[in-house]
């Protein structure tokens, strides 16, 4: 885990569920690994799971950035090297107050390009989480 702290909460809809999120300002290339500890107001401090984000740029590549309608995600297929085409890849785009915006499943076979439609989406910011072969990317993006 990386020393300093920087997190950020949304709550939705419920009093009991809160969605926790840390964007790291300046990832090292490769794997990091991260973590979230929580203190609860009584001192009681509990930690969630660990998870490995690869912030390798050169490895997911999306374009244009802004977008308007299309987001085109790039290199799937070099996520997981030790995977073999065909595995199934879960894609999350979410706002920055954690509301998740769209939620896919493919699977990603050569060549290993995607392209999503977001012309739903409101203009603003968004993170966009791939997740496959127990890595996680996530890229920020733009849509106008």
């Amino acid at each position: 885990t990386k020393g300093n702290t920087n997190i950020h909460s949304s709550i939705n809809n419920s009093q009991f569920t809160i969605n926790n999120y840390y964007e790291d300002p300046s990832p090292l290339s490769g794997a990091n690994y991260y973590r979230l500890q929580t203190t609860s107001t009584d001192g009681a401090v509990a930690y969630s799971n660990m998870i490995m984000i690869n912030s390798n740029e050169d490895a997911v590549r999306i374009y244009p950035n802004p977008a308007k309608n299309i987001l085109h995600i790039e290199g799937l297929s070099l996520n997981s090297k030790n995977l073999p085409a065909g595995r199934q890849v879960k894609i999350t785009v979410a706002d920055f107050m954690g509301n998740i915006a769209i939620s896919q499943q493919l699977i990603a076979n050569s060549p290993s390009s995607y392209s999503l439609n977001v012309a739903s989406l409101k203009p603003g910011n968004y993170l966009m989480k791939i997740e496959t072969g127990g890595e996680v990317v996530v890229r920020k993006f733009i849509k106008e």
